[in-house]
């Protein structure tokens, strides 16, 4: 039985109302927030990536992004540069 995306586990004494939502302390509770890399390009050259969250709920603003850029990489403020958006989250070696 399918109760609004979620399969349901529960046994016949569980209400109706809670069947097929995530119970106990092993289920993660649903974030509001999802997470999005940014990739800095300097001169068309890669410079850093940083994850910037947001609520899809939300329309991403220009401005909200450029400010979040340059407040965690003030040395960007008189250089040119460029931004990509990523899902692939660059890995560190």
């Amino acid at each position: 039985m399918h109760v609004f995306g979620f399969e349901s586990h529960a046994s016949a004494t569980t209400p109706s109302v809670f069947r097929g939502f995530p119970t106990g302390k092993t289920s993660k509770p649903m974030s509001p927030f999802q997470t999005i890399y940014l990739d800095i390009l300097v001169n068309g050259r890669f410079y850093k990536q940083l994850p910037y969250r947001y609520s899809p709920l939300f329309v991403i603003n220009e401005r909200d992004v450029t400010d979040f850029i340059l407040e965690k990489l003030p040395s960007l403020r008189k250089k040119k540069w460029t931004v990509g958006f990523s899902n692939n989250r660059i890995a560190k070696q």
